[in-house]
């Protein structure tokens, strides 16, 4: 086990954005990672497996241990993304057959437990001269395009992408702004746009249906505005129509006071609270990708979505359009998205019950209503 724990020596602050989270988790890996995990009282057993199952797969040679290992991980609470996540971060720079090795024992254990589909890690396609991580389904049924929320990644997409392949190939990219290093958004959204076109052109795609949550939603408004011959459908969720000054105040708020400041109000207006208090696996993978956002890519952020103003230009989509909101939604509650829908000629609205991120906590009622909306076109 040396290996494993020369990896969680020298990568522990970047393993605590994935996986489980907790008060002790971080000074766990900072200061005791030379001893074993059985031996550190503070950590729940959610957080013992996902630690236990990054030093296996950076030890190599254990595939056997590693597959029992991971349904023990499942049955503690892990999600199947989160286990692959911890497993690609403590194989991030080795690329030896080994390491594909354990990617594969571990994608082979997930599909034998929970019929886990081998597409659902993250993918490469160069556009512009970077490497682009996305979600591709594959198959030969009709393309969608979805677009994640602000500070998260394709990863949001993968339990509503379950759901919805093989009858349509999905694809999900990180946005412009959230890709791996140093990668910060631009100050139109519009630019953003336009690199999800050259994403699929990228990926040899030409017609498809878009979707957006929150953030992505306004870029997928973009994506129609600028392509309208290559978008089938446009479904809008938990967004607006324009910017409003309380998304710029997030910026200068974490000027002010500190990233970590951020992470309570914005959970609470992202989730119920019910959630929060459960550390549901959507809440963990949201505080993760909180916790990785450095402060110039979270100002860039909320300014540029500050700054989204289509003007009369969402009068001129002419595809078919659903909008989508949560009735407890606390950011875009339904008379947002009710005047989202006015400002497009034959949008529709829908609603379920759940908070602003309820493509995150209610995968199976976004799906059945995506669907719906791309049975319009």
């Amino acid at each position: 086990m040396s290996e494993g724990r020369s990896f969680l020596a020298e990568n522990s602050s970047g393993l605590v954005s994935h996986g489980a989270k907790s008060g002790v988790l971080g000074d766990y890996l900072a200061k005791c990672s030379d001893q074993l995990v059985f031996e550190q009282l503070g950590l729940t057993r959610l957080e013992r497996q996902l630690i236990m199952l990054a030093a296996l797969a950076a030890s190599g040679g254990t595939e056997a241990i590693l597959i029992s290992h991971t349904r023990n991980t499942l049955a503690a609470g892990a999600t199947p993304d989160e286990i692959i996540s911890v497993a690609e971060h403590a194989l991030a720079n080795n690329r030896s057959p080994q390491s594909i090795t354990v990617l594969k024992t571990i994608h082979k254990s997930l599909a034998d437990a929970v019929d886990w589909p081998a597409w659902a890690t993250s993918k490469g396609v160069e556009v512009e001269g970077k490497q682009v991580p996305h979600l591709d389904s594959g198959g030969d049924g009709p393309v969608v395009l979805l677009c994640h929320a602000a500070t998260l990644d394709h990863r949001m997409w993968i339990e509503v992408a379950c759901r919805l392949a093989p009858r349509f190939r999905v694809l999900a990219p990180d946005l412009l702004g959230h890709m791996p290093g140093i990668d910060v958004p631009p100050a139109n959204l519009a630019q953003v746009a336009r690199h999800v076109l050259r994403f699929l052109d990228a990926k040899g795609v030409d017609k498809v249906h878009v979707a957006g949550s929150s953030m992505g939603g306004a870029v997928a408004q973009y994506v129609a505005i600028q392509a309208s011959e290559r978008v089938r459908t446009l479904s809008l969720m938990a967004t607006l129509a324009k910017g409003v000054p309380p998304l710029a105040e997030r910026a200068d708020a974490a000027e002010s006071e500190g990233m970590s400041a951020q992470m309570v109000p914005t959970l609470t207006r992202w989730f119920e609270i019910n959630d929060i208090a459960l550390n549901s696996p959507a809440v963990r993978y949201a505080r993760g990708r909180i916790e990785k956002t450095s402060l110039e890519r979270w100002t860039a952020v909320w300014r540029s979505l500050a700054a989204h103003d289509p003007g009369s230009e969402l009068a001129g989509i002419s595809c078919p359009v659903t909008c989508i909101g949560g009735k407890t939604d606390n950011s875009c509650p339904p008379p947002v998205i009710g005047a989202l829908a006015a400002a497009i000629p034959g949008a529709i609205t829908e609603f379920l019950d759940g908070p602003h991120l309820f493509a995150l906590t209610d995968p199976n009622v976004t799906a059945d209503i995506l669907r719906r909306a791309f049975d319009r076109g």
